[in-house]
Parts: C-alpha cells; structure tokens; sequence
C-alpha cells in the first residue's frame, strides 16, 4: 500500500474533530481541555483559508490514517501531528513526518522546520530522534524543541512498501 498526504478539507472536519478529541491527543497537546464541536469548526474554516498553514490527511491507499499541520512563519514551519489511535505505534508517525518534510523540500517551502514535544509525550521525541531533528531548549518548562534546519528529502522506511508521495 502507498502512504500519501492530501490536503484536508471542509469535509474532513468530523474526522479531525475525533482525532483532536482523542483523550491520549488532548493529553500530549498544549491545551488539553476537549474542544467542542463549534470551536473546531470554525478552527477548522479559518485555518483552511489561512496560507500560512496547511493542514494534510496521512492515507494509506483510501484510509485515512493520521493529519500534519504546518505552521510557517518566513522560512521556518512549525510542525504538528497525531494519528488516528487505531494506527499508533505502527510507524505512521515517523511515515507522516517525513511525508512532510519531502512536502517542504518539494514545493520549495521553509528550509527549518520545528515541533515542540511534551517531556512526557516519549513516543513523539523518538520520532523526531529517528528524523535527525537536535533537541534544543524551549521557554516552556514542560517543552522541548525539536528543530531539523537543513531538510533533505529521504524515503518513508517502513516495512510495508511506500511511494512517499503526496497529492495537493
């Protein structure tokens, strides 16, 4: 099966508002309260329309399996993600951050990228380590700072065969 990125849309929204709502989710996320429905819906509409982030569905042949967001600011791009708790633990999280890394080397897009991980969220700081992402300090306590400063495209390792491709 080929893992790919599309872009999210409007019609997405159900399925993010799950996947933000998951309780291991809102555990590893900076704001951990649930997010009602409403909130996410207009969140979702005003980050759609804004350019300076994107949002895109991981999806292994027609399955949706987890979403990345890229945040740029000049020429760095803060990257976050989860995956759909179904899938955890199964590699997609090192599959979906180097989908977005090859994104940014492809369409030109910032040469930096950064994640902020919870100290606790163990898992995430793995995958950032595997990527060759430097931990650097965070202003926040609870916080590390991932950043990659010189993207170079590689393919997805993963045991299942992968194009490592994406589709706007």
């Amino acid at each position: 099966m080929t893992l790919c990125l599309r872009k999210a849309t409007r019609d997405d929204a159900k399925m993010l508002f799950r996947w933000r709502n998951d309780p291991d989710t809102r555990e590893n996320s900076f704001q951990t309260q649930p997010i009602p429905y409403g909130e996410h819906v207009a969140w979702i509409g005003k980050t759609l329309r804004d350019s300076a982030q994107e949002i895109y569905i991981l999806c292994e042949g027609d399955t949706p399996i987890g979403q990345v967001r890229l945040a740029m600011e000049a020429d760095i791009a803060t990257v976050s993600y989860s995956i759909d708790v179904a899938y955890r633990a199964q590699g997609y999280g090192k599959a979906i951050l180097q989908l977005a890394e090859n994104l940014c080397v492809e369409r030109g897009k910032p040469c930096v990228l950064r994640g902020y991980v919870k100290k606790k969220n163990v898992a995430s700081q793995m995958i950032f380590e595997a990527l060759g992402y430097t931990c650097e300090t965070s202003l926040e306590q609870d916080c590390l700072l991932y950043v990659k400063p010189k993207l170079q495209r590689s393919l997805v390792e993963r045991d299942k065969s992968t194009g490592g491709g994406h589709s706007s």
